[in-house]
């Protein structure tokens, strides 16, 4: 595999649910992963590393961090796989296969992944309300998805990170849960961009799915700054990564001709 989940110490991360949130549709998930981050005041205990991801290090309050990080909270058992950059599409089943088996050599109890999803019947620009929905993997999953109350996906298509986890793990009978916020519900109050009610509506579901308790009264006021941070990061990625191209073409054009 090209993908390595490194942590920079021994964990004892046995029975810990990890969570995992990369960028997609609407960062609703990766909006919802910051802010627990920034809550709780997780520190990072790992990274993510790929010769495909962009060579890249993000820097912040004055420290270099590798773009793609693992956060802990050892009060709580659980950890979170956060990155700051798209993964590219030929990672991803790298990545999903990595993520499986570091769960598995950790002994982690379960996997639950949160992402966004574009609502079936378009944007509703009259209804506060944000549909929510999961799927599982194990049956153990989707009878933990029908206790916690949530919306099962009986039939529709999952992708990314997230799905291809999904199908690895049912392969498996490795318990992975998806949650999955519909993302651009109310475009006149978000800009269009980002919607963090639905971030609030996954981790208000994760709360249900794991017994988290999540304060979300900040959320709304936290969540335009976590969203301009995530699209600044994205967008330089983009940037560095096009000069990092130039440059690597100027270097292989011959000097004299």
């Amino acid at each position: 595999m090209t993908v390595k989940i490194v942590l920079h110490e021994k964990k004892n991360l046995q029975g810990h649910t990890l969570i995992e949130a990369f960028p997609g549709i609407g960062l609703v998930g990766t909006i919802a992963a910051g802010y627990l981050i920034e809550k709780r005041k997780m520190e990072p205990i790992g990274h993510i590393e790929s010769d495909e991801f962009p060579p890249m290090t993000t820097i912040h309050n004055g420290v270099p961090l590798f773009p793609a990080r693992i956060y802990h909270d050892p009060k709580d058992k659980f950890c979170i796989l956060l990155s700051e950059f798209v993964v590219p599409s030929k990672s991803i089943y790298d990545l999903s296969e990595s993520i499986l088996d570091f769960a598995e050599k950790n002994k982690i109890k379960q996997v639950i992944s949160l992402a966004g999803m574009t609502p079936a019947e378009g944007p509703s620009e009259g209804s506060d309300k944000v549909n929510v929905f999961a799927v599982g993997a194990t049956k153990a999953d989707r009878d933990q998805i029908k206790k916690a109350g949530l919306e099962p996906i009986n039939e529709g298509i999952t992708t990314g990170v997230s799905g291809v986890l999904i199908s690895k793990a049912a392969a498996k009978h490795f318990p992975v849960i998806n949650i999955l916020a519909e993302s651009g519900a109310l475009p006149k109050s978000t800009g269009g961009f980002f919607d963090p009610r639905a971030s609030a509506a996954l981790l208000e579901g994760l709360g249900r799915l794991a017994g988290l308790k999540v304060d979300l009264k900040d959320l709304l006021s936290e969540a335009e700054k976590i969203e301009k941070n995530i699209k600044q990061l994205l967008q330089r990625a983009q940037s560095e990564k096009k000069k990092y191209r130039d440059v690597e073409e100027l270097t292989h054009t011959p000097m004299y001709t």
